[in-house]
């Protein structure tokens, strides 16, 4: 892949405006991108000519309507692994049985309800706590979702720092495993927790993916096909915004690599449609990480529901 020139990271961030960029720029992300979820590009078009249209609203849920600025199971899931490591260190059971209160009794969720959680997760947290362990040794080959990228950004902000290389390898790996066990999820979580280390280290934006595929030498080939893309000369009608887990890391390394703000990049996102709240979250939190909290707009941020319990994950974090 070429590289691409940026500025590094700007020197008035700190790490806790990349911290906060992070949290919050899944959550808000989520939250507002929430409203196009499984609809059309051409249907989101109709609803937003510009990027001033996009703007936190209600949406419906299985029927029923959720208040505007509030997060899915993206960001739900991003807490509660937050929550877990913070609090009891890197404990994939802790992690399974938080994600399984979550979807049981809304744990997490500022409806107190689980809100868009997927089938994937929702099969392995309704079996057995047994079978976590297999999960952990064995791969699945068929293709799998995005339930473990979207949440793993507070795992990545947690152990900055904190492990060698092998040991944050390992922790986006078995993450991911607790509920996506394929190679590909597996690679997905790892490749975005180095992305997420290398902006912190201010690593210049154009050489991130180059220096990703030097550390992660042996990747699944959709995960490498994927690191591998020319984000500048690629443009919306190349990606695929499905359902699976390669296409939305392409997605979120595209608008990451190719808009500078994080309202523009939001739009961007939205506009591709699919499983829009996902890309968003995804991309968002890339994109907090590299500018830092006070890029996400503020009428945004007034909007966004769950807040405490977020900021709390911040200040556990940064503690």
């Amino acid at each position: 892949m070429k590289k691409i020139t940026q500025p590094a990271v700007e020197s008035s961030l700190n790490f806790s405006d990349q911290v906060r960029g992070g949290i919050y720029g899944t959550a808000v992300g989520d939250s507002i991108a929430a409203a196009y979820e499984t609809k059309s590009a051409e249907e989101v078009a109709q609803l937003l000519r510009s990027v001033n249209d996009l703007q936190m609203r209600d949406y419906d849920h299985w029927n029923d309507r959720v208040p505007a600025g509030t997060y899915t199971d993206d960001t739900t899931q991003m807490l509660l692994l937050g929550e877990s490591v913070t609090e009891k260190g890197f404990d994939v059971v802790d992690q399974f049985r938080r994600y399984k209160k979550g979807l049981e009794d809304g744990d997490g969720s500022p409806e107190n309800r689980a809100v868009g959680w997927g089938g994937q997760t929702k099969r392995v947290l309704r079996a057995p706590e047994s079978e976590l362990q297999k999960r952990l040794v064995e791969t699945d080959s068929k293709p799998q979702g995005i339930g473990s990228l979207m949440r793993i950004m507070s795992l990545a902000l947690w152990n900055y720092g904190k492990t060698d290389s092998r040991e944050v390898l390992k922790q986006a790996i078995d993450s991911s495993s607790v509920t996506h066990n394929s190679d590909e999820a597996r690679f997905a979580c790892a490749a975005y927790v180095k992305i997420v280390h290398l902006i912190l280290d201010g690593v210049p934006k154009g050489e991130i993916i180059n220096r990703v595929q030097e550390q992660l030498p042996s990747l699944p080939p959709k995960i490498e096909a994927v690191l591998s893309r020319n984000f500048q000369k690629c443009t919306n009608s190349d990606l695929n915004p499905t359902f699976l887990v390669a296409d939305a890391l392409e997605i979120a390394l595209w608008v990451w690599q190719q808009f500078e703000s994080y309202r523009r990049a939001i739009y961007e996102v939205t506009c591709l449609g699919g499983d829009t709240d996902t890309y968003a979250a995804i991309a968002g939190g890339l994109i907090g990480v590299q500018n830092g909290v006070e890029d996400i707009p503020k009428e945004w941020m007034g909007k966004l529901r769950g807040k405490e319990r977020l900021e709390n994950l911040v200040q556990e974090i940064m503690n």
